[in-house]
């Protein structure tokens, strides 16, 4: 049993590929909720964009961490 759940966790990469899909898929969602005006919505469309840029910011310093990890393993 714990073999079957070793085989889904998470490395760096999967975790950075997260990050991009959800903060993709929340800025385009906030987006299109800004041009929708009704009464229908009941969330804070404020706070999905602050989701969203945080994600996105997360995304970008993941990417910096990794580019890094890879510039520090190429210095002799």
């Amino acid at each position: 049993m714990l073999e079957y759940f070793q085989q889904f966790l998470m490395n760096f990469w999967n975790v950075m590929l997260w990050f991009a899909v959800n903060a993709v898929i929340l800025l385009i969602a906030s987006e299109l909720l800004k041009s929708i005006s009704t009464r229908r919505f009941k969330f804070n469309k404020k706070r999905l964009d602050r989701v969203a840029v945080v994600m996105g910011l997360g995304f970008m310093v993941m990417v910096a961490w990794y580019g890094y990890q890879i510039w520090m393993s190429l210095q002799p």
